[in-house]
């Protein structure tokens, strides 16, 4: 049969590539306040709070993040000291882990064709915490950048 398609169909739509072959990424705000980066291979989602909640592999449908998982949160643990050497962690330490969910600002820094960044600073006392969470055209992974102040 002329012009039938064979085997399975791409789980993503097809978009302009470039003129070397790579698509280009793009990076949109959803209206419920997510943005979401999308190079082709990997589409990545960013809640409200700034935490990756999907980070999935196009090409097989593979999302790396598990259910309620987040990809970039930060814990901060309290420096107790105790008998132990100190590579190990104490009993009960997750009674002193605080997890740092909530972002103080969300911003889109850069949207295309070649990158995309979405900047995440969060505070803690008189600690700044700012992630740059950055997706390129033909990667096939998102570099996550961090820096404590």
């Amino acid at each position: 049969m002329r012009g039938a398609r064979r085997g399975p169909r791409p789980r993503h739509r097809s978009r302009r590539r470039r003129a070397g072959g790579t698509a280009p990424v793009t990076a949109r705000r959803t209206r419920d306040g997510r943005h979401v980066l999308d190079n082709g291979l990997l589409r990545v989602a960013v809640d409200g709070d700034g935490l990756v909640r999907s980070l999935v592999d196009l090409a097989t449908g593979r999302d790396a993040i598990a259910p309620e998982g987040a990809g970039n949160l930060l814990e901060l643990h309290r420096d107790e000291p105790t008998s132990d050497p100190a590579h190990t962690l104490a009993l009960g330490s997750e009674r002193t882990r605080k997890d740092l969910t909530l972002a103080e600002e969300i911003e889109l820094i850069a949207d295309g064709p070649l990158v995309a960044t979405v900047r995440i600073r969060r505070g803690n006392g008189r600690s700044v915490f700012t992630q740059h969470l950055t997706l390129t055209a033909g990667s096939p992974s998102l570099l996550v950048d961090t820096e404590v102040d």
